[in-house]
């Protein structure tokens, strides 16, 4: 029977209208949260907007650039290895600003062996360290359906809380829907004067890696910098780097213990960011034509305009020493500079656009040395030999970055080194040492090619990279027992990376080498080495050879042995 009671129809009406209300209210709701951080960071923005032009002269942050050849003279249209190396720093109060989106991983996979909590946790971790001062952080959950469960803000109460309200891990993966999500955020909330910054968990991959890889890069053309974290064994690790900024900045987590130690190093970055937005301009002078290089991360390369001028563009420095490599040709002799202009523009800590002149280095550009060989004189004689032998230590890096075609073309190299240094029975001696994380003689101090070449052949790739130990273990076996006083005692090193851990300690060593009378050479390969500390160990650019790819090792080891048995 039909109910004719008015009360009972209300009653009826307001409970089939409350859930549709909770959900207006709710949207209400987070369209005033966003609308209030809104306001917050247009208030931020007046105060902190940068300036049109830039102002010459440093501000609260100290910029330092300068540009370092790899030598001091070089012969006319040969390669000239060159480097910029550019460094900020702020104090604590003027340090960069960050706008950060922390993308979290919340499909099926998740529920795995407690990874969603580790992350939650972590995440909270993370927003526990963020200097809200400067900073500001939102919150993108993401399977199939990502959602903003917290636009930018200034408030780490509120991403808490949403960390907190994110339910069960269910469905799939769409990462590339959740950084175009991020990128809108940014355009909708974020402040001009701060740098884009995206974390991104994911324990898999959607099956579209393109999808991923397009909205990587539409979104770093907007400047953002990319952090990724591959959590668990079934992580695409190789699609995570390509999102990653650079190599440097994806973090493998094979479980979920080590989240909390990769968000804590990722926060610490962000809390050294110094000066921002920085763009190293330079024009080469007439005579200076770029060099060809091998295919090299996107982000080493500078921009070039169609006037020549070009451009390197940095988010964000730190107190730590950044190198920016490339190579020239100089076709005019004489005393000759590698630019005409050289300058750098950058974002200070009270958002001030600011220009720093970078003084451009001048080299000695001199006719190629044309030497006449008449046979049967062999090549390798052309110099005057040195009037002493050589105790010679190769020190060759065995770290993990150096599997494959690297390690086979530096144990290539070194063969070509003992065979131009030619040791024999009361000649010269060499003695084979690698390092990973630890150092190893391999083969001590002998005159015997055959016991040389097997040493070589029996280097494996370890994990780590403790150059300074290499160069210890070096100089010990060169001046040690087996060591006859009538030799010169020399080190050879390789390097294809940076030491991260004690990386001071580099320097000390090279220092106690030469303390013990060695004499040290040293080869740089690839993009990634050190080179303010490379050359701080050689000594100066004429003991440095840099090899951009493996297959230059040969030749380079070649002329390394062609100075150490000529005088």
């Amino acid at each position: 029977m039909a109910n004719n009671d008015p009360r009972a129809a209300q009653a009826e009406s307001r409970i089939r209208w409350a859930p549709a209300f909770a959900v207006v209210v709710a949207a209400i709701a987070c369209a005033a949260s966003r609308d209030a951080d809104g306001r917050a960071a247009a208030q931020g923005l007046r105060a902190q907007t940068p300036t049109a032009t830039a102002v010459a002269g440093q501000g609260m942050c100290t910029f330092t650039g300068e540009q370092v050849p790899a030598a001091s003279s070089v012969e006319r249209n040969a390669r000239l290895d060159v480097v910029l190396r550019v460094r900020g720093d702020c104090p604590v109060e003027a340090r960069g600003r960050a706008d950060i989106m922390l993308l979290v991983d919340r499909s099926g996979s998740m529920n795995d062996g407690g990874k969603f909590d580790a992350a939650k946790a972590a995440v909270e971790q993370f927003v526990n360290n963020v200097d809200f001062g400067r900073h500001r952080v939102g919150l993108i959950p993401f399977n199939s359906d990502p959602y903003v469960a917290q636009p930018l803000t200034d408030r780490p109460d509120r991403v808490i809380r949403a960390l907190g309200q994110m339910g069960a891990p269910q469905g799939s993966t769409s990462i590339g829907a959740a950084i175009r999500m991020a990128d809108s955020e940014f355009v909708e909330t974020g402040r001009p004067i701060a740098v884009k910054v995206i974390v991104l968990l994911s324990d898999g991959i959607e099956p579209a890696a393109e999808g991923i890889l397009a909205a990587a890069a539409a979104s770093k053309a907007l400047g953002t910098v990319f952090f990724t974290i591959g959590l668990g064994a079934d992580a695409a690790d190789d699609t995570m780097i390509q999102v990653a900024t650079t190599p440097a900045h994806y973090y493998p987590a094979p479980d979920a213990s080590q989240l909390a130690e990769i968000y804590q190093k990722i926060a610490a970055i962000i809390l050294s960011f110094s000066v921002t937005d920085v763009r190293v301009h330079e024009r080469l002078q007439p005579a200076a034509t770029p060099a060809a290089t091998p295919a090299s991360p996107a982000a080493l390369e500078p921009a070039v305009a169609p006037d020549g001028l070009r451009t390197w563009w940095r988010p964000f420095l730190t107190a730590d020493e950044v190198a920016l490599p490339y190579a020239v040709h100089l076709s005019a002799d004489g005393r000759q500079p590698i630019s005409s202009a050289l300058w750098a523009e950058y974002t200070d800590g009270d958002g001030t656009r600011r220009r720093y002149e970078i003084p451009p280095a001048v080299v000695d550009v001199i006719p190629p040395n044309i030497r006449t060989i008449y046979l049967p004189f062999s090549a390798r004689n052309w110099c005057f030999p040195a009037d002493r032998f050589a105790d010679v230590a190769l020190v060759i890096d065995a770290s993990s970055s150096m599997t494959g075609d690297k390690l086979a073309q530096a144990v290539a190299g070194a063969k070509a080194f003992v065979e131009l240094l030619a040791p024999r029975p009361g000649g010269s001696q060499v003695a084979v040492v690698t390092y990973d994380s630890n150092s190893r003689v391999v083969q001590p101090l002998t005159s015997s090619r055959s016991a040389i070449e097997a040493a070589l052949d029996t280097i494996r790739p370890g994990s780590g990279t403790r150059i300074d130990r290499g160069i210890v273990a070096g100089a010990n076996e060169v001046t040690g027992p087996a060591h006859d006083p009538d030799h010169r005692p020399v080190l050879v090193l390789l390097t294809d990376g940076i030491q991260v851990d004690a990386r001071e300690s580099v320097t000390g060593a090279a220092a106690f080498a030469r303390s013990k009378g060695a004499a040290l050479y040293v080869v740089g390969l690839g993009d990634d080495v050190d080179l303010p500390t490379l050359l701080a160990v050689a000594g100066g650019a004429d003991a440095l050879w840099l090899a951009r790819d493996p297959e230059a090792l040969v030749a380079i080891y070649r002329r390394v042995g062609g100075v150490v048995v000529c005088r």
